[in-house]
């Protein structure tokens, strides 16, 4: 009879840690920052070629944040960091109906302090729009006319959500780190520490990982399937959708990646799990990939749940997205 492989993950929350989430955080903080610059540019240098750097660098914190969305644990979800980076899906655009009233401030010389502010106003989608919606930063950009007052306001306002992703990044890259209460413990967990065990720590990986890919699945994609609404994808503005999904599942399979998990004789689930993100990655190229693309997600994911957590020792409970 073949001898079982012998499963040791002690070492994983370090591999996670070190080689994902700490790497991953660092470059979500430098898009941040290298989008402020930008937004800059863009206002005070009107024209097409600051335009494009603007939506180079606009599209870049757009990929760095969808890599790093599915880690909803721990000092993502605190302080409301998540909703306050992407406050989405807004199913009752709260955002639109609250965004006139925020850039009001800006344009009378009372700009508010946006940390204090809803979180529908303070990330991404309510940045994007500003950006893209017609009249906005980058078609006023593009024709040179941005010096009016209104457009002015839109540009401070733009600049401080910059800022405020930034701020939450450099929080998020010290929670994270060997210092901090979340990252020390993610790498030793102890008594009295965020994680306990070994076996805490992954199952906070293997959740995360398993809840990514539901959302991906089933609140990124699956609402604009069964509505016919591209509308209801993320990104659709900016024309990113593609690019955010395609990011969110990369960085799902690299950090199941860089994990190495010690599977026993369920090592091919991990192989077999990696290559089907592989897969929806390589094939999904436009909207007309999508319903295969859930397809493949959806098999990842009962592999991970039915196969990959059993073989790590890892219960699944409920996870972020239960109750939505």
């Amino acid at each position: 009879m073949q001898r079982s492989h012998v499963v040791d993950n002690n070492q994983v929350g370090q591999r996670w840690a070190e080689a994902y989430i700490q790497p991953a955080l660092a470059r979500f903080t430098q898009a941040a920052n290298q989008l402020a610059i930008e937004i800059k540019g863009a206002c005070e240098v009107p024209g097409s070629k600051s335009g494009d750097r603007l939506a180079e660098a606009f599209n870049s914190m757009v990929t760095a944040w969808s890599r790093i969305l599915f880690l909803r644990f721990g000092p993502l979800v605190e302080a409301n960091r998540y909703e306050r980076i992407s406050f989405w899906p807004d199913v009752r655009n709260v955002s639109l109906r609250q965004l006139p009233k925020v850039i009001a401030q800006y344009k009378s010389g009372q700009a508010p302090d946006l940390s204090a502010q809803s979180v529908a106003v303070q990330g991404l989608p309510a940045l994007e729009y500003v950006l893209y919606r017609d009249g906005g930063v980058l078609q006023a950009g593009a024709s040179a006319a941005s010096a009016d007052k209104a457009m002015q306001a839109q540009c401070d306002y733009a600049v401080a959500v910059a800022h405020n992703l930034t701020n939450t990044g450099k929080q998020l890259e010290h929670a994270w780190s060997l210092q901090g209460g979340y990252g020390g413990a993610f790498v030793q967990p102890r008594p009295a520490a965020a994680y306990r065990s070994t076996e805490e720590v992954l199952s906070e990986g293997i959740k995360a990982m398993s809840t990514g890919l539901q959302f991906i699945s089933d609140i990124q994609i699956k609402p604009a399937l069964t509505s016919d609404n591209v509308k209801l994808l993320p990104y659709w503005r900016s024309d990113q959708t593609i690019a955010a999904l395609r990011a969110g599942m990369a960085g799902v399979r690299e950090f199941m990646q860089v994990g190495q998990l010690s599977l026993g004789d369920q090592a091919w689930a991990g192989q077999q799990f990696l290559a089907e993100l592989k897969r929806a990655e390589t094939l999904l190229q436009g909207p007309e990939d999508l319903q295969a693309v859930v397809l493949i997600l959806d098999n990842a994911r009962a592999l991970l749940v039915q196969d990959i957590a059993p073989a790590a020792g890892v219960a699944l409970g409920f996870n972020a997205l239960d109750g939505d």
